[in-house]
């Protein structure tokens, strides 16, 4: 054990004396809350070593402190319910969860910020927090939507100027109080949506967040939460913190857990509330205004059984006989769920940057399929696709592919008239309408990682503005199908886009794609270099690969030698040095150094960021996830280097004399 304090260079690390220990141990609080935490071992891995009921995820040093603020809580509320009763303001009685503003209401105001406050004390009071040894300071007990195991915990002091004080929550509360001045009386209302509600018969302006399948239960990771709300408010809000713990029952989320581990019934559960919940949105929307529908869910999975690739035939758009895929699955028939081959429809996978692992199958995901699944069913069709970056990308995410935006999916009641397309005519309107959607998605320097979930929704866009999608045998194509066609069209749209590419560079990806930078034999490196019409002379010349002992390998970015800067680079430089110096340029000197380069390059800049698309997309598939990082990171910086590029070339711009 030791304790962190402050020295004159930084912190200092000392060994704690007999009688701090003996004070630490001495603390005995006078409640704690000690119920059950859930048997969901997907989010909660504490009970297996027997922390299996809240106030055991707490020192008690820490109950004391947290049972101490919460109680405080109450008093302050008097105090500022005195004060402003001495400031003027009417002495009403009425309380805040009626409606009041006066005195009264303007004191339980107060202390539902000061509970906020105490609520995020608890999130670093814990012993799932841990000691960041780069940063020195204390990590929040959640990183991520879950409480992991912790074995060598940090205990914050709530008195310090350090991460875990107590006055930082406060802070944080004035903060967003003076940032967002309210204007308005607003009112929120929590209901099931799937059922029936008095006041259904007025039309409704929708905008919605739709549950991730069996993404996170939000309702588990409440009650770390709200136990301590409800000591601090249940006088000011006794409705709202009537139970002991977060109501469950009616959470639409597909966790097995609450079904006895029976993953089928989860799914089932799932898809019939969110059909219903659908239904229901598509019955109340006001007619004039489209219902949004917010998705940020990762394609996670390989289909073992996708369908067939697409024949010549299809790619023109042309009639043909074509076997029936094998799921049942449509929207105007009763369907019995797919399991997921995964069991789980999550991004905490960690294979690769999305999850998908190696598989070579048809990729989808179950979270977005019965997500579509019920908004199709209900009579509802895409209309328009807005990629939003709504995804803060903090300390756990900055090393990962993790997605940045959300995809807003704008709806509109599907006409009762509208007809029903062949698979082949699905097909012939994906093929000409989705590579312009696509190409104006990368126009708008989406992330690479975002690509293939902004894609579903110009693909189901057309999916959904039939009846009914028919193979060729006259069952539904179904909502998976679909979506692993889309799919498959966006990898051959990318895969399209190497025609833009030198050889050398048509060379070096189609190796990447086979050795990574590994070596290879030397035969397959000349048989692949005379099929791209390049020398392998050439190439290790141009510093692309070398070649040693029969094996062949391309060199990593951090062995190229990076041109100098001010030097305008040759114009048969290929597209994939060029690719790889502005990633190491952004890595090792950052925006402005790559800012130059790329101002340096003339037309082939954005040919590159395309080949950044490519090559992420290949890494995606194999699990290189730190690979793909580089070339998803490359993307999200284009716009800012691009702007700083555009600031070079008018700097370096000089007036011609005229004499």
């Amino acid at each position: 054990m030791a304790i962190v304090a402050e020295g004159q260079n930084g912190r200092i690390y000392l060994s704690p004396t007999a009688e701090q220990e003996a004070i630490a141990r001495s603390a005995q609080p006078t409640w704690k809350p000690d119920a059950d935490l859930p048997c969901n071992p997907r989010n909660f891995n504490t009970p297996i070593y027997g922390l299996d009921t809240y106030d055991k995820l707490f020192t008690p040093r820490q109950l004391v402190a947290l049972t101490t603020f919460s109680d405080l809580v109450a008093e302050a509320r008097e105090k500022a319910i005195q004060d402003a009763i001495a400031a003027g303001i009417p002495d009403d009685n009425v309380p805040l969860a009626e409606g009041g503003t006066g005195a009264r209401a303007y004191g339980e105001a107060i202390s539902v910020y000061l509970a906020f406050a105490v609520d995020k004390g608890a999130n670093y009071w814990s012993t799932i927090c841990a000691w960041h040894s780069s940063r020195e300071i204390i990590m929040s007990t959640f990183a991520r939507q879950a409480i992991p195991m912790v074995w060598d915990y940090a205990e914050a002091n709530p008195f310090c100027n350090s991460s875990g004080n107590f006055l930082s929550g406060v802070d944080q509360a004035v903060k967003m109080i003076t940032s967002c001045p309210a204007t308005l009386d607003g009112k929120v209302n929590q209901h099931d949506a799937t059922l029936t509600h008095s006041d259904d018969a007025t039309p409704k302006i929708i905008s919605t967040d739709p549950p991730y399948f069996d993404n996170i239960g939000y309702a588990d990771l409440s009650d770390f939460f709200y136990v301590w709300l409800r000591r601090s408010l249940s006088s000011i809000y006794p409705n709202i913190f009537s139970t002991l713990l977060v109501p469950k029952a009616q959470e639409l989320v597909a966790t097995p857990y609450r079904f006895g581990g029976d993953k089928q019934k989860a799914r089932e559960f799932f898809e019939t509330g969110l059909s219903k919940a659908f239904n229901r949105l598509h019955d109340i929307c006001h007619a004039d205004y489209p219902l949004t529908v917010y998705y940020a869910f990762k394609q996670t999975e390989e289909d073992p059984s996708p369908p067939d690739s697409l024949s010549p035939q299809e790619q023109e758009g042309v009639e043909f006989p074509h076997p029936p895929t094998p799921s049942p699955i449509g929207r105007d028939v009763p369907h019995p769920p797919t399991p997921s081959p995964t069991g789980r429809g999550g991004e905490n996978s960690e294979p690769s940057p999305s999850g998908r692992g190696q598989g070579e199958g048809g990729r989808a995901s179950t979270g977005w399929e019965t997500m579509l699944e019920g908004l199709i069913q209900s009579g509802l069709t895409i209309d328009g696709t807005w990629p939003m970056r709504t995804e803060l990308t903090g300390n756990l995410k900055k090393n990962v592919s993790a997605l940045a935006s959300s995809i807003v999916l704008v709806c509109r009641p599907r006409p009762a008239n509208a007809p029903k397309a062949s698979r082949s005519q699905f097909l012939k309107e994906l093929k000409r309408e989705l590579p312009q959607a696509l190409k104006l998605l990368q126009q708008g320097n989406i992330a690479p990682v975002d690509l293939a979930q902004a894609s579903i929704g110009p693909g189901m866009a057309i999916y959904s503005r039939y009846a009914a999608v028919l193979e060729n045998d006259g069952s539904p194509l179904t909502v998976r199908t679909a979506l692993q066609l889309i799919n498959q069209y966006l990898d051959e749209y990318l895969e399209e886009q190497e025609g833009e590419l030198d050889s050398a560079s048509r060379w070096a990806v189609t190796w990447f794609a086979q050795h990574r930078f590994e070596p290879g034999p030397y035969g397959d490196a000349e048989v692949l270099s005379k099929a791209k019409n390049v020398s392998l002379e050439s190439l290790e010349e141009l510093g692309i690969l070398e070649a040693r002992a029969g094996k062949v390998r391309l060199r990593e970015r951090g062995s190229l030698s990076l041109p100098e800067a001010g030097i305008r680079l040759p114009e048969s430089l290929p597209h994939w040095l060029i690719t790889q110096f502005l990633i190491q340029t952004l890595d090792t000197q950052g925006e402005m150094a790559a800012a130059e380069l790329l101002a340096s390059l003339g037309e082939k800049g954005p040919i590159a960021r395309d080949l950044a698309y490519r090559l992420y997309t290949l890494c995606d598939k194999k699990g290189w996830a730190q690979e793909a990082l580089a070339y998803n990171t490359l993307v999200i910086a284009w716009p800012e280097i691009s702007r700083l590029a555009l600031q070079t070339k008018q700097n370096n711009i000089t007036q011609p004399s005229l004499f």
